[in-house]
């Protein structure tokens, strides 16, 4: 095969179900296999992998101990293509998803490439959340070049030979915390591994209770931990507090800045707040603390 899809699910068999018949649709693509990794120690996914396995080239992995890094490594492992192609459950390809991310890969001689991601709610979120916390991304022509702070698994294609681990390449300890794909892409970037952007394009369902501020909060304050991660693993001692205490000011700062926007613009209230978490997370990781957001998925 030229490409194995990598699917890591939890959970979510009507989403799955959704992104395989998305697959199965796919235009113009090489020659690709599907792997998916079920999560769910119960099996959840197993009845709709075997209700398509011949309709697509389908592999069905079971990983009973919850992980979304070691989900991502069996993937890996059981694959030998020379690409891997990366989305979620929650996500659906246009038909011609495939066909754009390997085309700009061997064009490009990248050793990744990223596509587009368009957000698609159950519920439409209030306007307010909606500015503030899904903004549509800044547009990226194709072919450009992209730093790894823009990276992500849900609509990534990468370069077997380019992993720093071939089998192995996602960091089980963040398995339970996520970040595992920014950790990755930021670890290839230091090797000097080049990213492009595509205009290959996923859709992201998103369930109501994904689309609330208080989600926004969860998930700001996860991500700053997760920048912590990449960018401070290598401070100790005064470095390391001295990053943490600016971060905690930062946080203290955009909190209180946030208090007199609440009176014209929910939505800009928000963001300060949003940005806020974000450095409180940044800080939270440095003595310690990491909020685990897949611990409690159902």
């Amino acid at each position: 095969m030229e490409a194995s899809v990598s699917i890591a699910s939890f959970c979510r068999p009507e989403g799955l179900a959704r992104l395989l018949r998305s697959l199965e649709a796919q235009q113009g693509a090489p020659a690709f296999e599907v792997i998916v990794v079920d999560n769910d120690a119960a099996g959840s996914a197993a009845a709709i992998c075997d209700s398509l396995k011949n309709r697509l080239s389908l592999r069905y992995l079971l990983e009973p101990e919850r992980g979304i890094a070691r989900c991502r490594n069996r993937a890996v492992a059981a694959s030998d293509s020379r690409f891997i192609a990366f989305i979620d459950d929650d996500d659906e390809a246009a038909p011609d998803w495939l066909a754009s991310l390997h085309r700009v890969a061997v064009a490009n001689e990248a050793d990744a490439v990223f596509g587009k991601v368009t957000f698609r709610f159950a519920e439409e979120p209030a306007a307010w959340i909606r500015q503030s916390g899904y903004r549509d991304p800044p547009i990226v022509a194709e072919g450009e070049t992209l730093s790894w702070y823009r990276s992500r698994t849900n609509n990534a294609y990468v370069r077997r030979a380019s992993l720093p681990d071939k089998l192995a390449p996602f960091d089980t300890g963040l398995d339970l915390v996520g970040g595992e794909d920014i950790d990755l892409f930021a670890r290839m970037a230091a090797r000097g591994a080049r990213f492009v952007a595509a205009n290959a394009c996923v859709f992201e369902y998103r369930e109501p209770s994904r689309a609330t501020a208080r989600w926004l909060a969860r998930r700001s304050f996860r991500n700053g931990g997760s920048m912590a991660h990449i960018e401070w693993r290598n401070r100790h001692g005064f470095a390391l507090m001295t990053s943490a205490a600016a971060a905690a000011a930062r946080s203290a700062g955009l909190a209180l800045a946030g208090l007199p926007r609440l009176a014209t613009s929910r939505a800009a209230a928000l963001d300060c707040w949003l940005r806020s978490l974000e450095s409180l997370g940044r800080a939270a990781w440095a003595v310690g603390f990491v909020y685990p957001e897949y611990r409690h998925r159902p």
